[in-house]
C-alpha cells in the first residue's frame, strides 16, 4: 500500500506511466518484506534442531525458481524494450519471479520444520520473532529500494518517450540487458556455488555445535578456498566470453542490442566470486547467531548498489546500466569482506593468509587461460560473428577448451592443490573401472 509513497520518495521526476510501473515493481517485491522474516523464523528453528540441509538446499531451489520465472520473462518479451515500452504484465513477471523464488524457499524451510517434528527449538526461536522480523524488514526494505534505484536510473537511460530509437541514435542498455546478465551469473551461482557451500556450511555448523572452534575457522577457510576453484576463473570467463555468450543465448534484430548486453555481462560476471564469498559469510553468521549481521552482510550489497546507481545516473546513457552492474561487483565484494570480517570475530583464528595466496595462484591461472582464450575469441568473432548463433556456437566450444586446458596447465604448474579436491569427486564418479593398479589412490 505504500509502495507508490517509497517510490516517490527515492527520486524525482518519476511521473504518469513510469511512475505507476516503478511503483507496481516496489509492491509485488515489497512483499519480500514478509518472506524474508518467515524465512529468517525457520532458519533459526533449524539452526536449533540442528536440521542445516534444508539452509543450503532451499535457497537454491528459491533461487532456481526466480531464475525460471526470469527465462519465461525473457521468452516471453524478446528483445531490448524502453521504459516507455514497460507493461504492467512485464513488471509482474519481472518482480514476480524473485519473490516467487523467496515464497518457495519459505515453503520449503517451512517442510523442513514440520519435518523435524515437534520440540521446543520452536518455543525457543519463537520469542525473538518480533526482532527477526523487524532486522529482516528493515534489509528487505533498503534491499527493494536499492531495486527501484536501479530501475529508475536504467529507465531513465533507455527514455521516458514514446518514440522508438532513431536509426542514428546510439542503442542504450536498460533493464532488460541487466536480467538477461543476471540469468546467465546466476545459473551457475545456483547450481554449483551454492551446492557446494552448503556442505561447507554444515561443517562449520557441527563444529561450532561442539564448541571446536578450531575445525569452525579450518573449515571456513577451506570454504573461501575450495569453491574459488570454479568461480575465480568462471568470473574470468564471463569476462572473456561476454560476447559469444550472449549472442547465442538471446535473440535480438539489432547487432547493437548484443554488444550492449555483452558490455554488461562482462561488468557483471565478476561478480560470481564475490557472491559465494558473502553467501557463505551469510550462512555462517547464522549459524553463530549473528543474524543482525547476516542482515547487515544483505544491507552492505544493497547501499553499495543504491550509492553506484545514483551515480550512475549522472553517466552518460550507454554507461548506465554498465555501472549499475559494476555496483553489484562492488557491493558482493564489500558485502563478502564484511561477512569474512564478523566471521573471524566470532570464530576466531581463520587463516586468511594461506587463502589469499591460494586466491593469487588461482587468479594467476585464470587469467593466463583468459589472456590466451581472449585473442582467440577476438580472432574468431571476426571470422564466425557473420554466422550467428552457429558461429558464437564454435566460438565457446573452441575458446571455452582452450581456456580451461590453460588454466589446469598453470594451476598445476602452480600447485592449486584445491583443482584435484574439487575434480577427485567428478574423476571417481565418471571412472566406472574396478580398483586396482591402474587407479591411482585405490
Amino acid at each position: 500500500m505504500g509502495a507508490s509513497t517509497l517510490v516517490r520518495g527515492l527520486g524525482s521526476g518519476l511521473t504518469g506511466s513510469l511512475g505507476d510501473l516503478t511503483a507496481s515493481f516496489a509492491a509485488v517485491t515489497l512483499v519480500q518484506v514478509f518472506l524474508y522474516g518467515v524465512c529468517a523464523v525457520f532458519g533459526r528453528v533449524l539452526v536449533a534442531r540442528q536440521r542445516l540441509g534444508a539452509l543450503g538446499w532451499a535457497p537454491a531451489i528459491g533461487e532456481l525458481v526466480g531464475i525460471g520465472g526470469l527465462l519465461a520473462f525473457m521468452r516471453l518479451f524478446q528483445g531490448h524494450v524502453s521504459s516507455a515500452e514497460w507493461t504492467p504484465e512485464m513488471v509482474w513477471w519481472l518482480a514476480g519471479a524473485a519473490t516467487a523464488g523467496i515464497a518457495v524457499q519459505a515453503l520449503v524451510l517451512a517442510f523442513a520444520v514440520w519435518r523435524s517434528g515437534p520440540g521446543t527449538a520452536t518455543l525457543v526461536a519463537a520469542w525473538s520473532v518480533s526482532r527477526l522480523f523487524g532486522g529482516r524488514s528493515v534489509t528487505a526494505l533498503v534491499t527493494v529500494a536499492s531495486y527501484a534505484v536501479a530501475a529508475q536510473v536504467m529507465w531513465r537511460a533507455t527514455g521516458y518517450d514514446e518514440v522508438s530509437r532513431g536509426p542514428g541514435q546510439t542503442f542504450v542498455a536498460g533493464l532488460a540487458s541487466l536480467v538477461n546478465a543476471l540469468v546467465v551469473v546466476l545459473l551457475p551461482h545456483a547450481l554449483l556455488t551454492r551446492p557446494a557451500l552448503g556442505s561447507v556450511h554444515q561443517r562449520v555448523a557441527a563444529a561450532l555445535q561442539a564448541d571446536d572452534r578450531a575445525a569452525a575457522g579450518r573449515r571456513f577457510a577451506s570454504g573461501l578456498a575450495v569453491p574459488a576453484v570454479v568461480t575465480i576463473p568462471g568470473s574470468i570467463a564471463l569476462l572473456v566470453f561476454a560476447l559469444p555468450i550472449m549472442g547465442l543465448l538471446f535473440t535480438s534484430k539489432d547487432p547493437a542490442e548484443v554488444l550492449a548486453g555483452s558490455t554488461v555481462l562482462a561488468c557483471l560476471g565478476p561478480a560470481l566470486f564475490p557472491m559465494g564469498i558473502a553467501l557463505l559469510g551469510r550462512r555462517v553468521c547464522e549459524a553463530v547467531g549473528a543474524h543482525w549481521s547476516a542482515g547487515a552482510l544483505t544491507a552492505v550489497l544493497a547501499l553499495t548498489s543504491i550509492g553506484v546507481s545514483v551515480g550512475a545516473g549522472f553517466a552518460a546513457p550507454e554507461w548506465a546500466t554498465p555501472l549499475v552492474a559494476l555496483g553489484l561487483v562492488l557491493g558482493n565484494t564489500l558485502a563478502a569482506a564484511y561477512g569474512v570480517w564478523v566471521v573471524r570475530r566470532r570464530i576466531g583464528t581463520v587463516a586468511l593468509a594461506g587463502v589469499v595466496r591460494t586466491w593469487v595462484r588461482i587468479l594467476l591461472a585464470g587469467a593466463g587461460g583468459g589472456y590466451v582464450a581472449w585473442g582467440l575469441v577476438m580472432v574468431l568473432t571476426r571470422a564466425l560473428g557473420g554466422l550467428g548463433r552457429l558461429g558464437y556456437a564454435v566460438i565457446l566450444l573452441i575458446g571455452g577448451t582452450v581456456f580451461v586446458v590453460v588454466y589446469l596447465l598453470v594451476a598445476r604448474l602452480l600447485r592449486v592443490d584445491e583443482v584435484s579436491v574439487v575434480a577427485a569427486p567428478l574423476v571417481n564418479r565418471l571412472d566406472h573401472r574396478p580398483p586396482g593398479r591402474h587407479r591411482p589412490g585405490d
